[in-house]
């Protein structure tokens, strides 16, 4: 990263199972209680309060699928903290970087099964678009009119912090000049069926469903939403008199050399102290650890064991995971937890990982947040970290401005 001009955050926006207002997700988080399940996905947690005619327009929505209006409505209203126009009148200077998994995996298999049980003739032409992995991406890229760039990045639960890391990148190499990244999932029958067969959800133990690091978890707690940045170089935002969220220090990936290595953490140790190289640091001075970790034993398990080697003095070092209250929201996980960070930074207190009334943490050594926490720190180092269910993992590390 070039730390004479740094990459900064200007803006942020979400659309979440707790509402579309930041001020809002950082009090719902900050009260550490779970939103109520929707009576048609019982298991897990989905968007229901916001109005995406109110944001977006009648115009075209119902072409859109909820991913795509999902994510429209996050990086609109990023746009707008970041004093953006909502349709860039220099095109080539404004790019698009979305992390998604699953978002047209519904659509693709019910226009499949059209074509195959009725014929081609009986498959909507306006829905063809949508079955692909990036039509959330174009769809947003043609509304705001960003041409310098449009990327989609499906790489799990690192999707999300790899899509900044490589929004990073992008600046670094003068391909644009601001770009919004965003992060995107939504929640249906289909996708639910992909995280059963993956072994990682239960339909039949909620409550006990997404509690980070707790040996009694049963799994991810499936959730959905939308969370988006604006990026862009400080000089950039000093001519726009804009201020500053936060910088983009480093980011770092790595992919397992071997099962023993995934499940033993190693692979995710590798990519938090190439991070932490990175940005010219070391594991002394980061001040905060936002986790992935999302209830599934065997990879919390690794990210435990992974910051217990990485940080010497590890019960120094405070850590939250968003996901155990908001849920697993799979590509737009690593944006739900930098937003998370960008709360702590702005209220100074830290979010309930896990309720203070349990005990049985797999790693007791652990400075893991069990109630709303007031939190001092010195220059704002946080450290944002996820791995995979396959065992990829990324790291990235931000601080505030």
């Amino acid at each position: 990263m070039n730390k004479q001009d740094s990459i900064v955050i200007t803006g942020a926006g979400i659309v979440s199972v707790f509402g579309s207002e930041l001020q809002e997700f950082w009090s719902r988080l900050l009260e550490g209680k779970r939103p109520l399940p929707d009576p048609d996905y019982p298991s897990g947690v989905m968007v229901t309060n916001w109005d995406a005619e109110a944001l977006l327009g009648r115009r075209g929505l119902q072409y859109l699928p909820r991913s795509a209006r999902f994510l429209a409505g996050a990086s609109l209203l990023a746009m707008d903290a970041a004093k953006l126009e909502r349709v860039s009148q220099e095109p080539e200077t404004l790019g698009v970087v979305v992390s998604a998994n699953l978002t047209g995996l519904k659509i693709m298999s019910e226009y499949d099964y059209t074509a195959i049980s009725e014929g081609p003739r009986y498959v909507s032409p306006m829905q063809a678009p949508n079955t692909l992995a990036n039509a959330g991406s174009s769809h947003l890229g043609t509304r705001i009119k960003a041409q310098a760039l449009n990327t989609t990045i499906s790489t799990g639960q690192c999707a999300g912090l790899d899509a900044i890391g490589y929004a990073a990148r992008m600046l670094n190499a003068s391909r644009a000049l601001r770009l919004v990244v965003g992060g995107v999932e939504e929640l249906n029958d289909r996708v639910l069926s992909c995280y059963k067969h993956m072994g990682v959800w239960s339909e039949d133990s909620t409550e006990w469903a997404g509690r980070p690091f707790l040996l009694d978890s049963t799994g991810w707690l499936p959730g959905e939403g939308a969370a988006s940045v604006i990026l862009e170089r400080a000089s950039s935002a000093r001519e726009r008199e804009v201020q500053p969220l936060a910088k983009v220090l480093s980011w770092a990936s790595t992919t397992p050399l071997g099962r023993e290595e995934r499940d033993s953490g190693g692979t995710l140790r590798r990519a938090i102290k190439q991070a932490v190289q990175k940005a010219g640091l070391g594991p002394e001075v980061i001040e905060l650890v936002i986790s992935g970790a999302s209830g599934f034993s065997r990879q919390d398990r690794a990210e435990a064991s992974a910051l217990a080697q990485y940080f010497s003095s590890s019960e120094s070092v405070p850590i939250c995971s968003p996901k155990g209250i908001m849920g697993e929201t799979y590509g737009a996980g690593g944006h739900f937890q930098l937003i998370t960070a960008l709360g702590a930074l702005k209220t100074g207190y830290l979010p309930a990982t896990i309720p203070s009334d349990l005990d049985n943490q797999l790693f007791s050594g652990l400075n893991i947040t069990r109630d709303c926490t007031a939190w001092k720190y010195n220059k704002g180092t946080i450290l944002l970290i996820s791995q995979d269910y396959y065992g990829c993992s990324s790291a990235v590390v931000i601080q505030n401005f």
